[in-house]
């Protein structure tokens, strides 16, 4: 039996302002962060990180 989902879609995103920009980080694992200058490219970066750690891990 095979149970595919969205990772993403699991993960809860706190996104705060942080001097001139926003951090965005996956609540619950304080290493999976990413800072940019506008709260939508915050979200994405986070997306981009959350993905390589997926890669990194081997998990599919």
């Amino acid at each position: 039996m095979s149970i595919e989902f969205d990772i993403n879609k699991l993960l809860k995103t706190i996104i705060e302002k942080d001097g001139d920009g926003y951090l965005a980080q996956v609540e619950g694992h304080q290493n999976l962060f990413a800072f940019a200058y506008s709260e939508k490219e915050a979200i994405i970066e986070s997306k981009n990180v959350v993905e390589m750690m997926k890669e990194l891990s081997g998990a599919n």
